[in-house]
């Protein structure tokens, strides 16, 4: 079950644009296109990758901070899950990590296509609004923690 997971979870991180599971030097393409784009998210100058943009960005890692998620980025992909996952007691783990990845993603596409200024605070906010519209598919006694565990959340 856990594997499963896992997996899930990394075929949602590979798949957001096109991008292989060479997570390192895998630049994110969109609509067949190779040019090798820098990071629209923080002013590092650095080629938007999958692990720069869901890890090593200096946005990506505010918010992934807000919700206490730390990421170990020297280990792969699927490994850097496991550990994640493992190293944390909330039962909706990998739920929550979708949900803020899909948020950060999001968040990128709305600074590149509708000209929106991005903060960790509409990360947030959208994480949160997220997290509740997903929480309908849980067991109540699995929806009440995480509502708890995201109402702790500022």
């Amino acid at each position: 079950m856990v594997i499963c997971l896992v997996a899930n979870a990394c075929v949602l991180l590979s798949s957001a644009g096109r991008m292989n599971m060479n997570t390192k030097s895998s630049t994110i393409i969109f609509f067949g296109s190779t040019s090798h784009a820098v990071c629209v998210m923080c002013d590092s100058g650095e080629e938007e990758t999958i692990d720069h943009l869901f890890f090593d960005c200096a946005f990506a890692k505010e918010c992934w901070a807000t919700i206490h998620i730390d990421w170990d980025v020297s280990l792969p992909l699927l490994d850097r899950f496991t550990q994640a996952w493992s190293a944390h007691t909330i039962p909706f783990f990998t739920e929550a990590a979708l949900i803020a990845a899909w948020e950060l993603w999001k968040v990128r596409n709305d600074k590149i296509f509708q000209r929106k200024a991005p903060s960790p605070s509409i990360w947030l906010s959208n994480f949160k609004q997220q997290c509740n519209l997903q929480s309908v598919r849980f067991k109540d006694n699995l929806r009440s923690s995480f509502c708890v565990w995201l109402d702790a959340f500022s």
